[in-house]
């Protein structure tokens, strides 16, 4: 979970439980969106949000130019959940239901110019 923490300029961090059959279905996928989006500034994680409940729970601070995100009471409400992450502050959160092509189209709308999406 260092991506949270700030370790790179961009991150989408996606939080799980390793009891979920969601996550376990959906990471293939996720590393797949990684493959494909991941570039030098913009790093995809994963993050047990079971082991790490003081990450996966708390109030995460955002960017101060930023709008409130929905969810952000509870920064994780279910899992698998996916946000974006810039200099360690939440500014966005995937909202629907998982799938390659959602999660990539989400990457290319909300983290330009970090990554470069090729459908």
């Amino acid at each position: 979970c260092s991506a949270v923490a700030g370790g790179a300029p961009a991150a989408v961090v996606m939080f799980y439980a390793p009891w979920c059959q969601h996550c376990k279905r959906f990471a293939p996928e996720y590393a797949a969106v990684a493959a494909a989006a991941g570039t030098a500034t913009l790093a995809f994680a994963r993050c047990d949000g079971v082991e790490h409940e003081d990450l996966a729970r708390a109030r995460v601070p955002r960017a101060a130019a930023e709008q409130a995100i929905p969810g952000d009471a509870h920064d994780v409400p279910s899992f698998p959940s996916f946000q974006l992450f810039r200099r360690g502050a939440k500014v966005a959160a995937f909202q629907g239901r998982p799938d390659r092509a959602a999660l990539l189209a989400w990457v290319a709308h909300e983290a330009p110019p970090f990554a470069t999406v090729e459908f």
